[in-house]
């Protein structure tokens, strides 16, 4: 009889332990993309796992630490089969930057980073554009985060195009 237990208890252990094993593996290895902007300004996109927030990193070059930038972003989000837009675009906020823009020495100038919600069945465009007031300087950018249905993005068209959405 204690035989049993022990064989049954093994065999619900073992797929447990792979499955948990299977879940650890993929919520260490995170997808990432970058584009590069109109001023060798970047943004880097990643998500750790299906449906986690895209993490978004922007970083404007720039040397000085007592220049001034704003900035300004915004996302729209599309239907991730057709391309046709959902909704409107609308701003991200300072409560999903998680940093906002600030010079930053490692980075080699002013890095924002921000938590922008990832919704299943979607892709998502980000885009900003940040100002320097003196000397004069605008940057922009944009790309494009789409989960496919097997695990965490990308898919092959980002970051500068999406599924059903024209290049």
């Amino acid at each position: 009889m204690r035989l049993k237990r022990v064989l049954g208890l093994l065999f619900v252990v073992a797929p447990l332990s792979a499955a948990l094993s299977i879940i650890s593996a993929g919520a260490a290895s995170a997808s990432t993309l970058g584009v590069t902007g109109t001023c060798g300004d970047t943004m880097t996109m990643s998500v750790a796992r299906l449906g986690a927030p895209i993490i978004t990193t922007i970083t404007i070059p720039d040397t000085t630490s007592s220049d001034v930038w704003t900035l300004s972003a915004t996302e729209q989000e599309f239907n991730a089969v057709t391309g046709a837009p959902f909704g409107n675009p609308f701003p991200v906020t300072k409560n999903e930057f998680t940093t906002p823009l600030s010079f930053n020495s490692a980075h080699t100038g002013f890095t924002a980073i921000a938590n922008i919600e990832n919704l299943s069945g979607l892709t998502s465009e980000i885009s900003y554009t940040a100002t320097r007031t003196s000397p004069a300087q605008t940057c922009t950018n944009h790309g494009f985060w789409t989960d496919p249905t097997t695990g965490p993005g990308p898919v092959a068209q980002n970051p500068t195009g999406a599924p059903g959405i024209p290049g």
